[in-house]
């Protein structure tokens, strides 16, 4: 199991170590007060003061559908108390279907920053995820996404889509596609870099 430990940054000294019950981490975030984790299905989030869990949740006992989650989680910032109220991620769900094929029901999950449980989902049915998945940027009310747009033979992907989401109602506002394979997003005033 994932031993998450936190350090004192002007001292050093050891503040806490937190058995996750993660077998490995694909991200990690934090908002101040607490540290989000996650792995393909499941979502852990610890006290940063404390280390203690907070939460834990797994995807897969909410549908018969596999997740597959492949980019890295972003935060929703509840602007009154300065907490993640939403947390945002790549992926797909997959099932085997009966005629031995597979379903892909590819989009951006919203799940629930106060207790991992999952809000929704924003379809996108393009999405091809194919190359590890693609980059989210929140801000406000907005989540800014790329993705590649390639199959698995072809790396880097040669464009990728551009999109901006209203979070208010989970609709797209723009899309454009793009040269090569977009990354690091960044919002610096009215611009997106």
């Amino acid at each position: 199991d994932v031993l998450m430990t936190a350090w004192d940054q002007t001292t050093g000294r050891r503040l806490w170590s937190a058995d996750t019950g993660l077998s490995w981490i694909y991200s990690s975030v934090s908002d101040g007060k607490h540290l989000f984790l996650h792995t393909d299905n499941t979502f852990c989030c610890l006290d940063e003061k404390t280390g203690t869990t907070v939460w834990k949740n797994s995807l897969t006992a909410v549908s018969p559908f596999v997740f597959v989650l492949s980019g890295q989680m972003v935060l929703h910032i509840n602007k009154q108390d300065n907490v993640a109220d939403r947390l945002y991620v790549l992926g797909a769900e997959t099932k085997k279907l009966d005629t031995g094929s597979e379903q892909r029901n590819p989009g951006i999950y919203i799940l629930d920053g106060a207790d991992g449980k999952l809000l929704g989902r924003i379809d996108w049915p393009a999405l091809t995820l194919s190359n590890g998945g693609g980059e989210l940027l929140c801000d406000g009310p907005a989540l800014y996404a790329t993705i590649p747009e390639s199959t698995q033979a072809e790396y880097p992907a040669q464009t990728s889509s551009l999109v901006a989401f209203d979070l208010t109602t989970n609709k797209v506002m723009w899309q454009e596609r793009v040269d090569g394979e977009g990354s690091n997003l960044v919002k610096q005033s009215s611009m997106l870099i």
